[in-house]
């Protein structure tokens, strides 16, 4: 199977280890915001770090990753190298200034632009591996797409738990630099998949090298390339609204246990089933009629998950919740599958490094306003309200795919 040939073997187990380090790593830098930690790092703060220069940064990464295809590979073994050294910088800053000083920051924010680097670069790498003329294709970059976001939802399901349970019996500072030994743990097993990258990029590519627009003008088509496809750009805006929203009531959910008198298990519970159905729902995504009819499943998923809030801010039982973020869950695994693979196959080699930083831009553009637009509502108008403006703004995101003529069109043909 394509998942056991040699390159995605690597593949399989570096991003495996690469995602548990990343995890680990937030989840320290999280629990160093409480006091049990003695308030290390503000939780503010730390928003800010963790998103914005990511956001900042994806952009030109991608234009660079676009410049230098055959490094593509090699660019994630270099995140890699970096992420471990800026970790362990970030262990020996804690041990001499455990105050909140301003390297802690430095080196967290550093951390995820380098995560930036090697997720743009492994989703622009893939394309060019599984590609071809049969139809099979396609099938085949469903599946690794699959592995890939099953990997990434089963890190952020097991990965807390257990990172929060080792902080119980060792140091921060020691986890940490476990979180650096993963980090070069996938730099050697990506070797492989690297060269594979490098060798189809000289193979693939043509003998006439395009015109050098410089980097200013690479950026600036990439963003154009994007525009001009109305497939794409509804789908940009339409899950940048979805993801952003989404965010907010993630981080709801203990209010709204709150609100509705229910056991403060619920959240936990709750959290464990929207990550379990967002697992089973990447799975599934790889399965007939799913890996076929990515367009339909695009447009429904905001749909339904309009429908399940409503539900949610009028009817306020344990079942009801839970069952709710399950939903929830199945759709966003079955949407991320599907979303991340028709981007890849619209888009020629070439481009796939800003388009898949474009794409990264827009999940994540919306996350550090979204909690305190739904919070202010929710304190002026109730849980209730608020989750029914969520359902509204759901709504919202799915008609922006629905009155898309393109999309409709694709649609049929799906």
């Amino acid at each position: 199977m394509l998942r056991d040939s040699g390159p995605f073997r690597s593949l399989r187990y570096a991003n495996a280890l690469s995602l548990t380090g990343n995890e680990g790593y937030e989840i320290t830098l999280l629990m160093l915001t409480s006091a049990a930690y003695g308030h290390v790092l503000n939780v503010g703060w730390l928003g800010v770090v963790l998103t914005l220069p990511a956001i900042v940064a994806s952009p030109l990464v991608g234009a660079w990753l676009d410049r230098a295809r055959a490094f593509r590979g090699s660019a994630m073994r270099g995140a890699d190298v970096v992420r471990a050294v800026l970790a362990t910088s970030f262990a020996l800053v804690l041990i001499h200034v455990p105050d909140g000083s301003l390297p802690l920051y430095v080196a967290a924010g550093s951390i995820t632009v380098f995560d930036v680097v090697f997720s743009t670069a492994l989703r622009a790498s893939v394309p060019g591996l599984v590609r071809g003329e049969d139809p099979e294709s396609k099938r085949r970059l469903t599946t690794v797409n699959s592995m890939l976001v099953s990997q990434a939802t089963m890190a952020q399901l097991v990965a807390p738990p257990v990172f929060v349970f080792a902080l119980h019996y060792i140091s921060p500072v020691t986890v940490v630099m476990v979180n650096a030994a993963t980090f070069m743990a996938s730099y050697l097993l990506l070797r492989r998949f690297a060269s594979a990258v490098s060798a189809n990029v000289r193979e693939t590519e043509s003998a006439a090298r395009p015109t050098d627009h410089g980097y200013v003008g690479t950026l600036r088509r990439g963003f154009s390339v994007v525009h001009r496809d109305k497939v794409a750009l509804r789908l940009l805006v339409a899950y940048a609204v979805t993801g952003g929203i989404g965010f907010a009531l993630l981080l709801s959910v203990p209010q709204l246990v709150e609100d509705r008198n229910l056991p403060p298990l619920t959240v936990g519970v709750s959290f464990s089933a929207l990550a379990g159905a967002s697992l089973l729902g990447a799975r599934l995504a790889k399965r007939e009629p799913f890996s076929t009819r990515p367009i339909p499943i695009l447009v429904c998923d905001p749909l339904i998950r309009a429908a399940v809030v409503a539900v949610l801010a009028l009817v306020g039982g344990v079942v009801t919740v839970v069952a709710g973020f399950f939903v929830i869950g199945l759709c966003a695994g079955l949407a991320n599958v599907s979303r991340i693979t028709i981007f890849q196959l619209r888009f020629d080699d070439a481009v796939l490094g800003r388009v898949m930083s474009l794409y990264f831009l827009a999940n994540q553009v919306f996350t550090p306003i979204t909690p305190f637009f739904w919070a202010a509502v929710a304190r002026a108008y109730g849980v209730t309200v608020s989750y029914l403006i969520v359902a509204g703004i759901f709504m919202a995101a799915s008609l922006v795919l629905v009155v898309s003529r393109s999309t409709r069109r694709e649609w049929r043909w799906s």
